[in-house]
């Protein structure tokens, strides 16, 4: 299994993966990370075997919606899982957010068990 983690704080790119590799303990997970949905949108397009995406919102350069816009808009990137991973609780944001075709949706700060509740769902399918 290959997840792209995509957040600017190094440090929620670590947390994100203490946390996923404490959910995820039956497969291999191999991890990559972006610092902004510019660089996620890139990475995304050139390797065709990323399962899982877990994207922050508020990023530099460009933004977690927008990389969504993008992402969704390709066909073949269609496949790919998304879990939004973010500050952005303010009801309206979430449901347009959610609007774009993710997979699951948790607030930071995040517990593991709020991140066991999101990709539970996506790898029962895999």
């Amino acid at each position: 299994m290959k997840i792209l983690l995509v957040d600017d704080s190094m440090t929620i790119r670590r947390a994100l993966r203490n946390a996923l590799n404490r959910v995820i303990l039956d497969r291999d997970v191999e991890y990559i990370e972006a610092d902004n949905g510019q660089e996620a949108l890139e990475t995304v397009q050139t390797n065709d075997d990323i399962d899982l995406v877990m994207l922050d919102i508020n990023m530099p350069i460009m933004r977690g919606d927008q990389f969504l816009d993008k992402l969704r808009s390709e066909p073949a990137l269609n496949k790919v899982k998304v879990i939004v991973v973010t500050t952005e609780a303010e009801k309206n944001s979430v449901k347009n957010i959610i609007k774009k075709g993710v997979n699951g949706y948790v607030i930071k700060p995040f517990q593991i068990e709020n991140i066991r509740k999101s990709i539970l769902p996506i790898l029962q399918r895999m």
